[in-house]
């Protein structure tokens, strides 16, 4: 319906039905600042409508065919307001009349204004009495009337000491009572002494965060800080977050993941989750962290990695006769650098497009690290190769000369 209102704007649908109704002429409505088409129905009556709900069909009569529902107010008295003739329903749908003051001028008002007696003349007897009232020394609200400037206008001091200038008939009205300090007090709510798990509310601040007032909370752990009342009547708000870290920790001292048994939390942690130290079945301790051990991610100390490697060689399927980890590190694969994956696209491993650049990386026990982006293909792979040099040498020279000699490595 908005788009076909947007189409239609500014064409002309003169000679244009709907139902009973047939637009004849554009009028301009100053008062709405908005273009109106003056429609005559079958039944002889008017009616101003936008120019779409006459295209889309949305109205069809001036509203005689829903039968004589208003109620007639021709010849009847509100005030100083005689009421002489229905002019139309489009003033946000209610029914407008056409009044005849006493005074003599004439005028449109709303037929709930005169019912209830908001509107009672055309203004010639209101606008007097606002501009005769002299208000100086009188109270309104939290305003105290100081002197009149103007005719109409008064200066006027608040109770927080503000000084303002507003017109008489806001005054009288009611529609003014402050110089706006208290459009926020009005609203608030007290929460002095409201709990909220382990916070108390103890008073409001004067700072603001966007349009709220931060009240100045205490913890039970003996900490002060600022939030919103609503997050404490609402209990959003716990704790000043002393135990975030805390209540939301799981238990899981003695329970199983695969081979390895919680035993208990560490207070380190393995990136963002908590370590628990574990026992695996073949007698090992290691370090997992929460997420690992909840989602299944890791399952024993790494014995079982092995077990599986070992399992591949003896059925042909493996790298190398026997495998070899050290700290997640597989001996024989860093030493098998030439041997390619399936998706590789650059041929050199390690070795990446990226959207038209060269990103060259290595992975070396779990982790991987980058080496760079370059723009050609050359100096990623030779900076590739002098960190497989200074990485994976140092790494194999180690483990050949120090580590295999002791141990034997691990098979």
């Amino acid at each position: 319906m908005k788009n076909s209102g947007n189409a239609t704007r500014f064409k002309d649908i003169t000679g244009l039905r709907s139902g009973r109704l047939v637009a004849v002429e554009k009028i301009f409505d100053k008062a709405a600042r908005r273009t109106l088409w003056r429609c005559k129905c079958d039944c002889g009556g008017e009616i101003l409508l936008e120019a779409y709900k006459i295209v889309n069909q949305t109205i069809k009569s001036c509203g005689c065919l829903r039968g004589p529902h208003y109620k007639d107010l021709t010849g009847q008295r509100f005030g100083m307001l005689t009421a002489m003739e229905k002019v139309s329903d489009a003033n946000a749908g209610q029914a407008v009349w056409r009044c005849r003051c006493d005074c003599g001028k004439e005028c449109t008002v709303k037929k709930t204004h005169l019912e209830n007696g908001i509107v009672q003349d055309c203004g010639c007897v209101s606008n007097k009495a606002y501009d005769a009232a002299d208000l100086t020394g009188k109270r309104f609200g939290n305003l105290t009337v100081v002197e009149r400037l103007t005719e109409k206008n008064y200066r006027c001091v608040c109770d927080c000491g503000t000084e303002k200038t507003i017109l008489s008939s806001s005054l009288l009205s009611g529609r003014t009572t402050s110089c706006g300090c208290m459009r926020g007090k009005r609203k608030r709510k007290d929460i002095s002494g409201m709990r909220s798990g382990m916070v108390v509310a103890i008073e409001p601040t004067d700072v603001m965060r966007r349009t709220s007032i931060l009240w100045r909370c205490r913890c039970d752990c003996g900490k002060e800080f600022l939030t919103e009342a609503y997050k404490i009547s609402s209990g959003i708000i716990q704790s000043c977050g002393c135990q975030r870290g805390v209540s939301n920790i799981k238990d899981l001292a003695g329970q199983r993941f695969g081979k390895l048994v919680a035993i208990k939390r560490l207070d380190e942690k393995i990136g963002s989750n908590y370590a628990w130290l574990c026992k695996c079945d073949c007698g090992k301790e290691t370090k997992v962290g929460t997420h690992a051990l909840l989602s299944g991610g890791t399952k024993s100390c790494g014995c079982t990695t092995r077990e599986i490697v070992s399992e591949r060689v003896r059925n042909g399927k493996g790298i190398a006769d026997f495998c070899h980890f050290i700290d997640g590190t597989c001996v024989e694969r860093i030493e098998s650098t030439k041997k390619l994956r399936s998706d590789n696209t650059s041929g050199y491993t390690g070795v990446q497009n990226d959207h038209g650049k060269w990103r060259a990386v290595i992975t070396f026990k779990k982790k991987v690290y980058y080496l760079g982006t370059y723009d050609s293909l050359a100096q990623a792979v030779q900076v590739r190769k002098q960190a497989e040099d200074r990485v994976f040498g140092e790494f194999l020279e180690w483990y050949y000369n120090e580590y295999s000699a002791e141990t034997g490595g691990y098979q």
